[in-house]
C-alpha cells in the first residue's frame, strides 16, 4: 500500500498545534520549587503562574480554541475537541487512567522517551534537595543550578508563553500567518528556557536536562500521530500489555560524506562554502519532514547528515507528497537543487525497533560513496570548446565568465568562492586565510579529534553506568517506612530461582523475596495488577531490549540472571540520555574554540588597509585574492571595493622582508615595518591562476597611503565542531598548547569514564603553500583510526587516594576532584596514568554510580563477590559474555581491567605525498611504528624535550643520528627486535650518558634516575627521533 502525505500536510496546523503543546507538557518542572522537592508540579500548572499570568492560565486550560483545531486530525478516538494544553500537561503519566486517545498518545510518549518503564529502582536514587547540581551523561557536575536565576528566567518564559500563545490562538487559520515560522522560533525559546534546569533531581538521573527529556517526548509523539493518520488508529496499550502490542519507530537518515564532499577544496573559502550547502540542505530536509508532512523530529545530527525518528511505515520512503514523486524522490530534489547535481542523498529507513541500538549503528555508520547527479552534471558538459575540469567541485568544466576562466573552477563554484569572500569582509573579527593562520615561520597545523562514540550511541556504553549503588546496604522506600536489606547477590539468587521452570508461563515472583519486593507490582511487571507472572518482567527488561541481542543481532537463545540485574541496576539508555550524551561531546568541541583554543591563542592586532593610485589601470576582481610581490616574498591581499586588504601574517612578511627580531616581536612592529615597505612604492602584483599553475603578473600598483585597521582576529579557523568530531587550523608553534588544553580539559570533564570514552587526537603540520586538499586528505587519514580491540588489557601498577600535584590544574573549576582516585596503569611496558574523580560536583557525595571499570577475573567470580564492596555482574560494549564492572575504590594492585587509551598522532608534509604514510593497521599502528602514542604520553614528552633542552643542538642532531642508524644496520626493517635486545638498550644509554650535556644538567647523573630511564626507554622505542622532529624541524623549538 502506498501512503499519501499530502494527508499529513493537509492537517499541518493541527499537527503542529499538538506538537507545540507536547513541548509544554512538562512546563511545570521549569520552576524553582520543583528542585526543592515539589515533584508533583509536572502535572500542574505552578500557582504563581496562576497568580501573576492570569491571561496564561487562560490560554492553556481553554479548551475552545486547541480542541476545535485538533479535532480536525479527523481520528475520532482522539476524542480531541474537549482537550486544551493543560490536558497535555495534567494528564502525560497516566496512560492506563485517560480515555481520549490524543491524551494516551501523549503519555505513551512521554514514557517512552524517559525510559519510565525501564526505571524499576529510580524510586530509590537519592534526591538532592537543597542545592541541585546538573550532570552530563558523564558523572561530571560543574556549577549548582542558581535557583534565584531560575526564578527569573522562569517569569520571562512566563511572559514569552503569554504573549506567544495569544498570537498562535489569534492567526491560526489565517493565510497570512507563518505557522511553521512561528514553530521554529518558540522551539528556540524553549530549548534556550529547558537546558537551564533538569527533569529529575535525584542522582544519577539528574544528567537530563528538561530539554532533553521533553524533546524525545515530543519525537514519539510526532512519530505515533503520523503513524495515526497514515494507517489508521492504534491504540496506545496499557503500560502491562506485550511488547510486540506496543508502539514502535524507525529511523530516517538523510545524508553523505560530508568530508570527502569539502574534502578536496582548494582554499578554505571553498571548504566553507561546501560546508554550508551541506547545513542548509540538511535543514531544507528538516523543514520536509518537521513541518512540511509532519511526520517525524530530527533526533541527530552530524558532519555526515542526520537522522528523523519517523513512524513504523515500512515504505515510507516510497510515500507520495504529490500525483508525482516520493518522499524518496522529494528529497533528492532537495539534494540536487541544493548541491546543483554534485550529490545525492544516502537515504536509509531503518527497521522497526523499540530499542536505541539502531540509532547508534545508523548514527556512526559511514554513508555511501559520493554519487552526482549525472543527468544535471551532464547538461553543463553541452559545450562546443573543450575545458579542463574544475578542480574544487571535480565534476564541472571550468566556468565561462572571466573571473572563473582566470581562477580556472566552474562557474557555480566561483560564485561560492566570491559570497563566502564578501561575507568575511563583514566579519573581520575572524579568519578564512590560511596565511593569516600560518605562524611566523609560515606553518600551519590541523588539529583533528574524535571521540570514540559508538557504544554511547547504540546505549551499549550504560551498562557501565550504575543507577542504584551496588554495596549492600539497607534501602528504604521513599513512601511509608517499609525498608529493604538489599543484596546484589541475594538479588541473583531471586532471579536465578525465579528463571527455573522450564515453562516460562508458570514463572512467578516469590513471595517477600527481594526481588519481589524491589519491583513495583504495579506498571513496572508488565502484568495486570494482581497477577504475579515473571516472564513478562523479564521480556520487558532484557529480551525486548538492547540485552536481548548477542552479537550478531540476533536475539539472545538463553536467559541469564545477571542480565536482569544489570537491566533494574544500570542506567536506562533512554533516548533523552542518548541525546544528552553526544550533546555533551558536540558541546565539548564548541567550548574547546571558545574556552580553551581562544586563551591559547593571543589575537593577532590588526590588519593593514592599502590604498592605490593607479587601481583603475586593472581589472580586479572584487573580492579576488591576489599577491604583492616584495622582493623574495610574497604578501596575499584581497581586493575590497578599490582597496586592499592584507591577509597575511605580518610578522612572517616582516622577517622575510629583512627585518630585524625587534621589528617583528609584536604585531604592531610588524605591521609598521611591513607599511614602511611599502609606502610610496611601485610593487608588481599577480594574480593566482589555479591550482597547479604559476600567478599571472598584472602589472605594477602605485602604493599610496597604507593604514592600519587595528581590529583584532583570532588565529584560527574552525573547520568541525561535531559529536564525534574535531577539526579545526591553528598556527604550528601553538599546536601543542593547544593539544595539552584538549587534553586537560577531556580529563576533567571525561576523567570518570575515559576508560571507555577514549579521545584520539591528531595534528598535520604543513607550509602554508602545500595544497590544502592533501592536509585535508592526512587529517581525513587520522580520523579513521580505530581502538584495536585486542589492547584493552592492563595492570593496575599503583593506587593512591590523591589528586597528584603535578596535575592540580584538572581541580581548576570543579570540586569532583576533592576525592580523587589515581591508577598507573602497566600495558607492554607501558605505562599511562589515569586520575579518576571520585566526588560529585559538591566536593563531597561519594560518586558511586560513574568511575566502573570492567575487571578481568576469568570466570573466578570470587576475585570479586569476597573482595570488592562495590560490584555487579555487566557486559562490555561490542560483547555479550559477563564481564564483572568494579568501582574504582575497589580496584587493588594487580588487577587486570579493561581501559580503553586515548591516543595522539602527528606528521608534517614535507611533500603532499607523505600524507599517504599515515594508514593504520589492525593493531591501531602506522608504518612509524612508534605512532600514534598515547595521549598520556605528551606529559612524559613534555619533560623529556624541557632535558634534552640541555644538549646543544649539534649534539641533538648526533645522539638522535647514532641511535637510528643503529637500529637501521643492526636490525634493517625488523625494527621490533630492536625494542627488546638488551644490547641495544645498553647501546643507547651509553649513547645518552656520552652526549655534551650543559645547563641545568652538567652531567648525564645529574638528571634523576627515573628520567634517565625515561629517556633510555624513549631512546630504545625511537621516541627520541619523534620528539626531535617535532619541537626541531616543525616547530623550529631550539
Amino acid at each position: 500500500m502506498t501512503h499519501d502525505l499530502t494527508t499529513l500536510a493537509d492537517k499541518r496546523d493541527a499537527l503542529l498545534l499538538a506538537e507545540i503543546a507536547a513541548w509544554l507538557h512538562m512546563l511545570g518542572k521549569f520552576h524553582e520549587d520543583f528542585l526543592k522537592g515539589q515533584h508533583d508540579l509536572d502535572i500542574k500548572i505552578p500557582a504563581d503562574l496562576t497568580a501573576n499570568f492570569a491571561h496564561l492560565d487562560h490560554l492553556l486550560q481553554n479548551k475552545s480554541w486547541s480542541g476545535a483545531i485538533w479535532n480536525g486530525l479527523g481520528i475520532p478516538e482522539f476524542q480531541a475537541s474537549s482537550l486544551s494544553v493543560f490536558h497535555f500537561i495534567k494528564e502525560h503519566r497516566n496512560q492506563d487512567e485517560v480515555s481520549e486517545g490524543l491524551l494516551k498518545l501523549m503519555a505513551d510518549a512521554h514514557g517512552r522517551g524517559s525510559g519510565i518503564e525501564k526505571g524499576v529502582l529510580n524510586r530509590f536514587a537519592p534526591s538532592q534537595t537543597t542545592t541541585v547540581y546538573s550532570s552530563t551523561t558523564f558523572g561530571t557536575e560543574t556549577d549548582a543550578i542558581d535557583l534565584n536565576n531560575l526564578y527569573h528566567e522562569r517569569n520571562y518564559f512566563y511572559d514569552f508563553l503569554q504573549t506567544n500563545l495569544e498570537l498562535l490562538k489569534n492567526s491560526l487559520g489565517s493565510s497570512a500567518f507563518n505557522l511553521q515560522e512561528f514553530r521554529r522560533k518558540f522551539i528556540s525559546n524553549i530549548e534556550d528556557y529547558f537546558r537551564q534546569t533538569v527533569a529529575e533531581t535525584r542522582r544519577p538521573l539528574s544528567d537530563v536536562t528538561l530539554f532533553d527529556q521533553t524533546v524525545a517526548s515530543v519525537a514519539f509523539l510526532k512519530a505515533a500521530l503520523a503513524q495515526n493518520l497514515l494507517v489508521g488508529w492504534k491504540e496506545p496499550p496499557p503500560s502491562d500489555a506485550k511488547t510486540e502490542d506496543k508502539y514502535y519507530w524507525r529511523l530516517l537518515r538523510a545524508g553523505l560524506d560530508g568530508l570527502a564532499f569539502w574534502g578536496d577544496s582548494v582554499r578554505i573559502g571553498d571548504l566553507l562554502a561546501r560546508k554550508q550547502l551541506i547545513a542548509e540542505a540538511l535543514d531544507t530536509v528538516k523543514k520536509v519532514i518537521e513541518e512540511d508532512y509532519p511526520l517525524g523530529l530530527e533526533v541527530y545530527r552530524d558532519e555526515n547528515g542526520s537522522l528523523f525518528m519517523v513512524p513504523d511505515v515500512a515504505d515510507l520512503l516510497d510515500a507520495k507528497v504529490d500525483s508525482k514523486n516520493s518522499l524518496r524522490e522529494h528529497l533528492q530534489e532537495v539534494a540536487n537543487h541544493r548541491f546543483d547535481g554534485e550529490a545525492y542523498w544516502a537515504l536509509e529507513l531503518s527497521d522497526r525497533t523499540r530499542n536505541t541500538l539502531k540509532f547508534g549503528r545508523l548514527a556512526t555508520s559511514q554513508p555511501d560513496k559520493l554519487t552526482a547527479n549525472s543527468q544535471s552534471i551532464g547538461l553543463h558538459w553541452n559545450i562546443q570548446e573543450k575545458r579542463d575540469i574544475c578542480p574544487v567541485c571535480s565534476l564541472r568544466p571550468i566556468g565561462a565568465s572571466d573571473k572563473a576562466l582566470k581562477l580556472k573552477v566552474c562557474d557555480i563554484c566561483c560564485d561560492r568562492r566570491a559570497s563566502r569572500a564578501k561575507k568575511w569582509t563583514q566579519q573581520l573579527k575572524t579568519t578564512i586565510w590560511i596565511d593569516e593562520v600560518a605562524d611566523s615561520n609560515s606553518c600551519l597545523a590541523l588539529i583533528v579529534g574524535q571521540f570514540d562514540l559508538e557504544s554511547w550511541l547504540t546505549g551499549e556504553a550504560f551498562s557501565s553506568i550504575v543507577s542504584s549503588d551496588t554495596i549492600s546496604q539497607i534501602w528504604k522506600e521513599p513512601l511509608g517506612s517499609k525498608q529493604h536489606n538489599f543484596d546484589y547477590q541475594q538479588l541473583l539468587s531471586d532471579i536465578q530461582n525465579a528463571l527455573k521452570k522450564q515453562d516460562k508461563k508458570k514463572r512467578q515472583f516469590a513471595a517477600n523475596t527481594l526481588l519481589d519486593n524491589l519491583v513495583p507490582k504495579k506498571n513496572a511487571r508488565g502484568v495486570p495488577k494482581g497477577h504475579n507472572h515473571f516472564q513478562p518482567f523479564y521480556d520487558l527488561q532484557v529480551t525486548e531490549t538492547d540485552l536481548g541481542e548477542n552479537k550478531l543481532g540476533e536475539k539472545r537463545t538463553t536467559e541469564e540472571p545477571w542480565l536482569l540485574a544489570l537491566a533494574m541496576m544500570r542506567q536506562n539508555p533512554s533516548f533523552a540520555r542518548l541525546r544528552r550524551a553526544w550533546e555533551t561531546t558536540q558541546r565539548f568541541w564548541q567550548k574547546t574554540l571558545t574556552d580553551e583554543l581562544d586563551p591559547k591563542l593571543p589575537k593577532v592586532k590588526g590588519r593593514l588597509t592599502i590604498e592605490l593610485t593607479n587601481l583603475d589601470r586593472f581589472k580586479l576582481q572584487l573580492f579576488g585574492s591576489y599577491d604583492l610581490v616584495l622582493g623574495m616574498t610574497k604578501l596575499s591581499v584581497l581586493h575590497d571595493n578599490g582597496k586592499l586588504i592584507a591577509i597575511d601574517n605580518l610578522r612572517y612578511a616582516a622577517k622575510q622582508l629583512g627585518a630585524k627580531s625587534e621589528d617583528y616581536a609584536s604585531d604592531e612592529a610588524a605591521a609598521e615595518f611591513v607599511r614602511s615597505q611599502l609606502l610610496n612604492q611601485q610593487v608588481p602584483i599577480e594574480e593566482p591562476t589555479g591550482y597547479g599553475s604559476p600567478n599571472k603578473l598584472k602589472g605594477k600598483l602605485n602604493i599610496g597611503n597604507v593604514t592600519f585597521d587595528a581590529t583584532e582576529y583570532g588565529p584560527i579557523i574552525p573547520i568541525l565542531a561535531e559529536p564525534r568530531t574535531f577539526m579545526a587550523l591553528v598556527p604550528a608553534d601553538k599546536s601543542l598548547e593547544v593539544i595539552e588544553a584538549i587534553k586537560t580539559k577531556y580529563d576533567r570533564e571525561m576523567g570518570k569514564v575515559r576508560n571507555r570514552l577514549p579521545l584520539h587526537l591528531g595534528v598535520v603540520y604543513f607550509q602554508r603553500r602545500t595544497p590544502l586538499r592533501s592536509a585535508l586528505d592526512a587529517g581525513r587519514q587520522m580520523l579513521n583510526y580505530k581502538s584495536p580491540t585486542d589492547k584493552q588489557l592492563w595492570e593496575v601498577l599503583k593506587i593512591q587516594c590523591l589528586l597528584t600535584p603535578e596535575k592540580k590544574e584538572l581541580a581548576d573549576g570543579t570540586q569532583q576532584f576533592k576525592k580523587t582516585i589515581t591508577l598507573d596503569l602497566l600495558q607492554d611496558a607501558h605505562k599511562i596514568t589515569w586520575n579518576v574523580p571520585v566526588a560529585m560536583g559538591d566536593g563531597k557525595t561519594t560518586d558511586v554510580w560513574y568511575p566502573y571499570v570492567f575487571l578481568k577475573t576469568n570466570d573466578d567470580d570470587n576475585k570479586v563477590t569476597t573482595e570488592r564492596q562495590r560490584s555487579l555482574k555487566s557486559q562490555r560494549p561490542g560483547e555479550t559474555t559477563p564481564c564483572w564492572l568494579v568501582h574504582a575504590a575497589d580496584l587493588k594492585e594487580g588487577d587486570r581491567i579493561y581501559f580503553t587509551p586515548s591516543t595522539f598522532d602527528f606528521e608534517f608534509l614535507d611533500s603532499s605525498a607523505r600524507r599517504f604514510e599515515i594508514y593504520y593497521d589492525k593493531n591501531g599502528r602506522r608504518p612509524r611504528q612508534t605512532r600514534p602514542f598515547y595521549l598520556e604520553d605528551l606529559d612524559r614528552f613534555d619533560t623529556l624535550w624541557k632535558i634534552l633542552k640541555n644538549l646543544k643542538t649539534s649534539q641533538h642532531h648526533q645522539v638522535i643520528y647514532t641511535i637510528e642508524s643503529t637500529r637501521e644496520m643492526w636490525y634493517g626493517q625488523n625494527e621490533q627486535g630492536s625494542l627488546t635486545d638488551s644490547v641495544f638498550e645498553q647501546f643507547v644509554t651509553d649513547t645518552l650518558a656520552n652526549a655534551t650535556w650543559a645547563k641545568d644538567y652538567k652531567k648525564w647523573t645529574n638528571i634523576p634516575q627515573q628520567q634517565r630511564q625515561q629517556l633510555i626507554d624513549a631512546g630504545v622505542r625511537g621516541e627520541l627521533a619523534d620528539l626531535a622532529e617535532l619541537h626541531m624541524e616543525i616547530l623550529k623549538d631550539q
